[in-house]
């Protein structure tokens, strides 16, 4: 398995610089499905990153804080990795 095709499922609320920071170093890294999962994010400048990035943005409308991933039902049927940028 090419470890760069496995998803990377970022956890996301309102903070940009060191999101963005995560992103470049997997980017550089190779990784090619990185998702940011954003917990209902108001802060302009981040909205701002999620309109110009290419990579996939999932809003979920509400703040479901670390456990996201789970309590969304959007946990992959395969393996992934799930971090937040800070």
């Amino acid at each position: 398995m090419d470890h760069r095709l496995i998803p990377v499922i970022i956890n996301c609320r309102d903070r940009v610089t060191d999101l963005s920071a995560l992103v470049d170093w997997l980017e550089r890294a190779g990784h090619q499905r990185i998702v940011l999962l954003d917990n209902d994010s108001t802060w302009e400048p981040l909205l701002d990153y999620y309109a110009h990035t290419p990579h996939e943005v999932v809003r979920l409308g509400a703040n479901l804080g670390h456990l996201a991933l789970w309590e969304s039902g959007r946990v992959p049927d395969e393996w992934f990795v799930y971090t937040d940028p800070d």
